[in-house]
């Protein structure tokens, strides 16, 4: 559910990716194998990054073969190790991790993970809503009754 809201943990636990545009840049960089002027042109004509990664990296999947699909949890533990990740050495460290689940992702995906990554992922969806839809989706019933 956190991550339909664009955030890995609850709000309350002050959980943060802390991915700065720059170090993005970089791990699409290495994992498209092109110069960081292009992914910086591109980005600057488009606006948004994640479709950026994802007009790139659509050139790469049809030459290449993907090594690993992702999975919703490989994701969230990835995103999880980069959130808790500081001091020396840390930024070299997101962007391996960063560029393992590009290499790995669709254009599609690459997308929405990077959206999250930054901070941008905005579905305009309440928590409320997703509650709801979950419970729907479960149980078939929006709200649980209680006897």
């Amino acid at each position: 559910m956190y991550l339909l809201q664009g955030i890995i943990r609850p709000n309350f636990e002050g959980v943060e990716l802390g991915i700065a545009e720059k170090l993005a840049i970089r791990a699409i960089s290495k994992s498209a194998g092109l110069p960081i002027k292009k992914i910086e042109d591109d980005y600057r004509e488009g606006g948004d990054l994640g479709l950026t990664a994802s007009n790139i990296l659509k050139i790469k999947t049809q030459t290449t073969f993907t090594a690993e699909k992702i999975t919703v949890e490989r994701v969230y533990e990835t995103l999880f190790k980069i959130a808790k990740l500081e001091g020396k050495g840390s930024q070299d460290l997101k962007m391996k991790y960063i560029s393992s689940l590009l290499n790995d992702a669709t254009p599609l995906e690459a997308k929405f993970v990077l959206k999250i990554l930054l901070g941008t992922l905005r579905l305009g969806i309440a928590e409320n809503t997703v509650m709801d839809a979950l419970a729907i989706a479960f149980t078939g019933k929006k709200r649980i009754e209680y006897k």
